[in-house]
């Protein structure tokens, strides 16, 4: 690895985190320091990043690919809710682990949901008062067998990705 990826690949290599890690945020993954998303080396550019997960999900909606097409759905869901979350005045704040911008389907729903001030959120709101909102998705399916992820989620997920990106 050459560059900034091989420099912060030889830093966690070494036990050393990369920039500065408030205390509690720290992550070990197979004894390397591993440091959160505002420590990373990659900028976070969620409206960027919810086109290009959808246009993935796209690519891959049809067999033998269509569950991965659906978990990179609620992906793609996931970075257009977290923009418009900054949108509505929301910030990263606290503990990783109790942060909503960390967090994701359903928790974020509802920890979004409770600290979300009416005036500046509308189209974060509608979203949220869809009950149905990534219903049955989880990051945890990325570990699942396929045959449990039915069709209908996928085309549901889709659906809603989209809703959350242009609108209903």
């Amino acid at each position: 690895m050459t560059g900034r990826a091989g420099n912060a690949a030889s830093q966690l290599r070494a036990g050393r985190s990369i920039r500065p890690v408030p205390p509690g945020n720290e992550l070990r993954f197979l004894g390397l320091l591993v440091t959160d998303l505002e420590s990373m080396s990659y900028t976070p550019d969620l409206p960027a990043a919810t086109r290009r997960h959808l246009a993935a999900a796209d690519a891959l909606a049809v067999e033998p690919c269509r569950r991965v097409a659906g978990y990179l759905y609620g992906i793609a869901a996931e970075c257009a809710f977290k923009a418009m979350m900054r949108e509505a005045g929301l910030v990263p704040q606290g503990p990783r682990r109790e942060d909503h911008f960390y967090a994701h389907f359903p928790e974020l729903r509802t920890m979004v949901r409770d600290r979300l001030e009416s005036r500046r959120g509308g189209p974060l709101l509608k979203l949220i008062a869809n009950e149905a909102l990534m219903n049955h998705w989880d990051t945890d399916m990325r570990y699942c067998n396929a045959s449990e992820i039915q069709d209908a989620w996928v085309r549901d997920w889709q659906a809603q990705a989209r809703d959350a990106i242009v609108g209903p």
